[in-house]
Formats: C-alpha cells, structure tokens, sequence
C-alpha cells in the first residue's frame, strides 16, 4: 500500500522570525502565554505540515522521533535531530557524515517483494547514497543492493523525495534486509520519513506435466508390447510421491488401456494394482524399448524412481494372463499313443520344433517314449547308452516345452518351455536343455526335473505348479 498524507500537525514553533514563525506548539498546539497591552497583535500563527502515513511499515523509528541524539533508536548510527530545516515528518531527521553507515536491519519473508520510500536531501549532494539489500542468516550479502544517490541540496530545495527504491522477491536464502544510509566520506547524507512495505509475491502455479501411457494384455509373456496386443481396461493406477508411500493421484485405465496423470516436475513413483487373472510380466525386457517395455516391478507392480521434467508418457505395465504352465505337461504314454489326439503331421512338427530331438523320426520318439528300463539302442549314436528312463521323460518334457497344450488342436507356440522351474531360477528349456547335454551323467535333481516336467507336474493347479512366471 502505497504511503498517503493524513491530518495535520503544527509546525517547529519559534525557529525564524515572529513575523513568518509558528507560534504553536508540535505537541499540544498552544501558543505561549500572550499579553496584550492596548494593541492588536496579529503576529499568532499556527503552520500546519502534512503528516505521512504508512501502512504496515516494517521500519521501526522511521522519522527519528522517538529520541534526539546517537545513534536513533533502531538504528546503528548517525544522529537523530531538528536540523533547522522543515523536516518531511515531525521534528528530527536522522543524518550521518564521514565513513559511518546508518542502518537498520529488517526481516525479510521469502517470496515478498518490498518497496522502500523515504525522503532526503545533503547540503553537498551526489555523493551520499541510501541502499536496501538482501542478506542471508551468515550475514553474507544477496544479489546486488538497490541504490539511491542523494540529489537534493538542503541549502537550495530542501529535502526532497519521496524516494523510492524496490527489491524482487526475497530468495529462499533470504534472512533480512537492511536499509543502509551512507555519507561515503563526503558531508552530512539527512534522511526522513522512511517507509518500507511488503508485498507477499503470488506463487504462480507450477508447469503441470503428464505421466502416463498403457497397461496392456502381454498375450505371449515376452514383455514387449507387440503390434495387436490390445490395452486393458480398469486397472487402478495410482502416482506415488518421492517417498514411494504418499498417494498423489489415482486413477483407472480407460477402455484402451490408457490411463494419465498431470503433475508438477519432481520425483513420482507409479502403481499398478495387479486385476485377477493375470501377472506381471518382465520389466524392461530385453529386447524392449521406452516405448514398447514394461515399467512395473513383476513382484510389487512399483516402477522405479521417475524424475520430472516434461512430459513422460512412456510408463506402462505388461500384464500376461495368468497360465498355468503344469496343464501344457502331457506323460508319456499320451505322446506315445498320439494317434489318439493328432495325425503324423502334426507330431512330427512338434518334435522337430523341440530343443535337442529335432532329428527323430516319429518312430525313433515313439521307441524312445515306450522304453522303460535299461539302457537305450537302435536310434543313433548321440542317443544309443543313455539311461531309458531318464531319456523317456527328457523327450517327453521336451514335447511338451514346444506343443500348445491343447489336446483338441494340437499345434506349436506353446510358453511352458518360458516358465521358470521354482527354486532354480532357470526356464524349463534351460533345463531341459542342460539336461541333455548331461544325458550320460545327469545328476540326481535333473532326474528329478524331467520326471516332474514329463509326468509329476500333470493336473497340477496353476499355485501350486512348480512352474512360474
């Protein structure tokens, strides 16, 4: 609020001439004691001076009225007092010479602005100055001081003014401010009548940017979202604050999948609340991009860490259908009589599409999947001295990793090969791979694999499978 003029109040009384003096008094606005003896006297006078208002002003003593002497109360130094010159407010004015620096030190509030006006003069201008500046708690001055060189000449004009001088926004960094009154070694710099408001800067909105994109229907569990793979609607999403706890936003995938948050730049964690049915599937798989990766943590559907600073519509979620990877597991005496389920074709498509046995002949798998002790002969080199048994359930877990699993219409693309053997860290091909290769000194456990992903692990339920995502 900018300072205004209020009321009146009497001018210094007896300090010139009766004929132009004021005869009232600055406190009480009597005249002394008049006695008349049989003539007029028309010499009583009273002058009024404008009295400055300021409201909410921050500076304490601002027109040196509260004491006459050194320093003036508030202040650091310099003198308060009647100069002999009409003062802008009151009767004393606050004035220093030499090197000496008149101060007052102010409180300043982040993000206000503050807007100083006062009056000043010297009797040889131009080389005094009064200055208002920033400072942190280490008393370490900020940025650069808003400055006013003293131009009025008291002999001449009088005091001039008001003066005024600004500071931006006080930075986070901001302790106080302090108003500064120097002579800079030259004459007397006089001051008056400060006034220093504040102005409380509006916090402007922040840049709101956009954290998004799509939970999608991973249908072949590779954690890339492929060309077809169609979006998942009503899964609640919810953006999490920099400590990973605090809720920002929710929301739910749209009918495309699609879901958006708006929020300003920092640190965010985002959610996806796992629906029934399905699982994760692998973050950052390899083989993904940005655009086409899943961001979600498989085990707690949490992503990492994501900093903004623009627009990220990159954060999405795979989620696989929830397979239960024992139903693919066939024994093998139901691909020994697959004539029951499939023609030749079919059959032979599916061994030629396993790891290790691509070269068999239907005949030679059949032989193989009917033996079931002693020692295997009669089918090649690689395979002729392996234990029957062992090699019967190694086929047979193999035919299953490449088949789909559906008795009705068998065919290849099946996942049980993908899954992970609990325990091991490993896929079932890795296994069952590695399995061949040890075929003439396997170990107990890898015995114990193939006759689970051969025969054990039929009709087991999805939870209990030793095959997971």
């Amino acid at each position: 609020m900018p300072r205004t003029n209020i009321g009146g109040c009497p001018s210094q009384s007896n300090i010139t001439t009766t004929a132009n003096d004021s005869n009232a008094s600055t406190s009480t606005g009597l005249t002394g004691a008049i006695t008349i003896t049989n003539a007029s006297d028309p010499t009583i006078d009273a002058g009024l001076r404008q009295v400055m208002a300021c409201a909410g002003n921050l500076v304490l003593n601002p027109s040196f009225e509260a004491n006459t002497g050194t320093p003036p109360t508030s202040w650091s130094a310099g003198t308060s007092g009647n100069i002999g010159i009409p003062s802008p407010d009151g009767n004393n004015v606050g004035y220093i010479t030499g090197s000496g620096v008149m101060s007052q030190s102010v409180k300043a509030t982040a993000g206000s602005t503050y807007t100083l006006t006062f009056f000043s003069g010297s009797h040889n201008p131009l080389a005094q100055t009064v200055k208002m500046q920033y400072f942190t708690s280490a008393n370490a001055a900020i940025g650069s001081a808003a400055v006013h060189t003293i131009t009025s000449d008291l002999e001449i004009t009088g005091f001039g003014g008001p003066y005024s001088l600004t500071l931006a926004a006080a930075p986070s960094n901001a302790s106080y401010l302090k108003i500064m009154v120097s002579a800079n070694n030259y004459d007397y710099a006089k001051v008056d009548a400060f006034c220093l408001q504040s102005a409380q800067t509006q916090n402007p909105t922040p840049t709101q940017y956009t954290i998004g994109d799509v939970v999608w229907n991973d249908a072949n569990g590779n954690g890339i979202q492929d060309s077809g793979e169609a979006g998942i609607s009503g899964v609640a999403v919810t953006l999490l604050a920099s400590d990973g706890t605090t809720v920002v936003a929710s929301t739910t995938t749209d009918t495309n999948g699609n879901y958006s948050f708006t929020a300003a730049a920092g640190t965010y964690y985002v959610k996806f609340n796992l629906p029934g049915g399905y699982n994760f599937s692998t973050k950052n798989a390899a083989g993904s991009t940005t655009a086409n990766d899943s961001n979600a943590n498989p085990a707690t559907g949490v992503t990492d860490a994501i900093v903004i600073s623009g627009n990220d519509n990159s954060i999405d979620a795979g989620l696989k259908p929830t397979v239960n990877y024992c139903a693919a597991i066939r024994t093998p005496g139901f691909w020994k009589n697959y004539t029951n389920h499939m023609n030749d074709a079919t059959f032979l498509n599916i061994i030629q599409h396993t790891q290790d046995f691509s070269n068999l002949t239907i005949a030679q798998a059949v032989t193989i999947l009917g033996t079931n002790n002693g020692t295997t002969s009669g089918i090649n080199s690689d395979l002729n001295g392996t234990n029957a048994t062992f090699l019967k359930f190694l086929l047979d877990s193999e035919i299953n990793a490449a088949w789909n699993g559906q008795d009705s219409a068998a065919d290849l693309g099946g996942i049980y090969g993908t899954g992970t053997y609990t325990g091991t860290g490993l896929t079932v091909n890795a296994i069952l791979h590695q399995s061949y290769l040890d075929r003439k000194s396997f170990s107990t456990a890898q015995s114990n694999y193939v006759v689970y992903l051969g025969s054990g692990g039929e009709n087991v339920g999805a939870s209990a499978c030793l095959v997971q995502p």
